[in-house]
Order: structure tokens, then sequence, then C-alpha cells
């Protein structure tokens, strides 16, 4: 890495990570876990925190930036030792399987991914980050060993595809993690990555703030109603109004946000689950999906384990039902959605 691309932002980051509690000794609550840890806000924080063990001062123009370089590399490092960090999962760390009849559920997973969809930069280079264990791959994506799994129980199954269809899209997973005192780096193909220690997960529903999988083990959220889809929409609808001005129709948007999209597929994701039942072929189907500025899906496109399959057929043909909300651009892409099953 170019000595030039630390300054300011790696000085911050030192100063942030400095007020987080000292020590990673295994909590008995995951919010014990998570208060004493320091949240890395987006992708580039989480890359920033490996900074002090992947760069190297030696392009430093001259010998007193050398000295500052390391300086810097170790004032890092120190900071970052040990300390627990509050991680978002990446979007295919959570895996919901499809309905199993003998069973009365739906199993509920959870890789330990950081980033395994695409790779974050570190010190000039690309990396993918998982949990510490096996990576595996399915067709070209890669995915985290499993640090979690429950079987969610329900009365029918209509009530387990409400659940993936309304609930699984606005589910978040957090991991806290520690970055140990060497790295440990790992190779699948043609895929670099680095792992971590994992010291707890959580899985909630934003929306109600409960917990649907988490060790160890994590009491409610606060929950956000905006993250309701329209049930959110409904309550805010039926609160009184407080103006006299009558209510002006929402902006559309640009794009669609994740949250949107995400809602739009939860549909799609019930079909996939039932084109598994269908052909009993496990795997990853990576969708490229083309959406026009009324919500419809004008192209798609399966790649991945299922590309040219009967699998994968019926997976364009769920794809190409989704109805998304509208938005202003002409058209937007999604590029390699993932859908999984097993």
């Amino acid at each position: 890495m170019a000595y030039g691309a630390i300054g300011r932002r790696n000085l911050i980051f030192v100063l942030l990570l400095s007020v987080g509690a000292a020590g990673t000794a295994r909590a008995e609550k995951f919010d014990d876990l998570a208060q004493g840890a320091t949240r890395l806000a987006d992708r580039v924080e989480l890359g920033a925190s490996f900074w002090s063990k992947l760069a190297t001062c030696s392009s430093a123009p001259d010998d007193l930036a050398r000295r500052q370089c390391e300086g810097i590399k170790a004032a890092r490092g120190a900071v970052t030792a040990g300390r627990p960090l509050v991680v978002r999962a990446d979007s295919s760390a959570l895996v919901v399987g499809p309905w199993e009849s003998a069973k009365s559920g739906l199993p509920v997973a959870l890789m330990g991914c950081l980033a395994c969809l695409a790779p974050v930069e570190v010190a000039g280079e690309k990396y993918l980050i998982t949990t510490k264990g096996k990576p595996t791959a399915s067709g070209d994506v890669i995915r985290g060993p499993e640090v979690g799994a429950a079987l969610r129980k329900f009365a029918s199954e209509a009530e387990a595809r409400a659940f993936q269809e309304k609930v699984v899209p606005r589910l978040r997973a957090e991991l806290v993690i520690s970055i140990p005192p060497q790295l440990t780096a790992w190779t699948l193909g043609a895929s670099k990555g680095i792992s971590v220690e994992l010291l707890g997960f959580r899985v909630h529903d934003a929306c109600d703030g409960s917990i649907v999988l988490a060790s160890p083990p994590a009491a409610s959220v606060p929950p956000d109603r905006k993250s309701c889809g329209d049930e959110g929409v409904q309550e805010a609808q039926a609160e009184p109004s407080v103006s006299s001005e009558p209510a002006k129709e929402p902006e559309l948007p640009q794009r669609l946000s994740p949250y949107q999209i995400n809602g739009a597929m939860a549909k799609a994701r019930s079909e996939v689950g039932q084109c598994f039942e269908k052909y009993g072929v496990p795997g990853m189907a990576k969708v490229t999906v083309e959406i026009g500025h009324e919500g419809r899906v004008l192209n798609a496109v399966v790649t991945g384990d299922f590309e040219g399959t009967p699998t994968g057929d019926c997976i364009l043909e769920a794809v190409k039902k989704a109805e998304f909300p509208k938005f202003k651009q002409a058209s937007m892409s999604l590029k390699d959605y993932p859908f999984i099953l097993r």
C-alpha cells in the first residue's frame, strides 16, 4: 500500500477504536459483549481495521515518513489487538431453508461471512473476510463456515411462507469479532481471504426487535417500525395527523433501496424454495435482474450452479414474477442476487 493512502482517516480510526472497552472475555449475554465493542459503520471501516496487519511502510517517500507510518501501524495494531468489534454480517450470511414438513419448521443458519459476496480493500489488496473455520465455494460464490443454526417452528406451512415473505427480508445479523494477533489467510480457487475470531452473534427482526438466533443469548432490541414494510406504513397512516395540510404523495426514489429490493424478492425466495422441493438439487444460484421504473422485471439471467438447468429455469420464472416499487430512474440492474437452495 502506498504511504500516501494513510493519514487523517487512519488517525481518526485509531481514536475511534481507542474509546472501545478492552478485553474479550466470554460474556454471558450478547448485549454485554456488544456494549463493550466498537461498532464498524461500513465496509471501509471493516477494511481499515486490518490495515496495521497488512500494510507496508516501505513505499514511504523518506525516513521521517517511514517512521511516521510505522508509528501509526504500531498504534493501530495496539488498539485493535484483542478488541471486540461489532460488524454487520454480509447479506449472504443468513440462510433460510425450505419448509420441512416432517419437522414443521424452517431451518435457519448463520454463516460466518463479513465480506463474502464482494471483497474489501485492505492495504491496496482485496480480501474476502470470514470467521475462522473452513470456507466453502458454491459455484464461484464463497461461503463462510456455519456459526449457528436452529429450526424455526410454525403451526402451518402457510405461517412459514408468511415468515419467509415478510420477516426474512428485514432480518439483521450482527457479528462480534476480534482480530487475532496473527491473521489467518486462506485461498479457495481464485479467491483469497482472511479470518477473524468470532465472539458472538445476533440475528433479529428489525421490525419488532425479536431475536431469531443468538449466541450468547440476547435480549430483544428496540423496534424500528420503518422496517416493517406495509405494516409500518399502515400504522403511520393510522396515527392522527397534527397538520391541517393535505397529505402529499411520497416522492419516488431515484433507485430502489436494499430493503425495497429484499422485500420484493421475498415472494420469489419462497417460490425458489419450491424449485428445490421439485428438483431436489442444492446449490447457489445468482440472478442478474433488470428492473423497469414501473417495478416490473424486464429481464433476468441465472448463473452459478443452476445455469442451463431445469432448476435454473424454475428460479427464473419465480424471479420474473417479482413486483418492485416504482422509482424515477428508467431502469436499474441487480447483479448476482443470490439464492441458496438446500
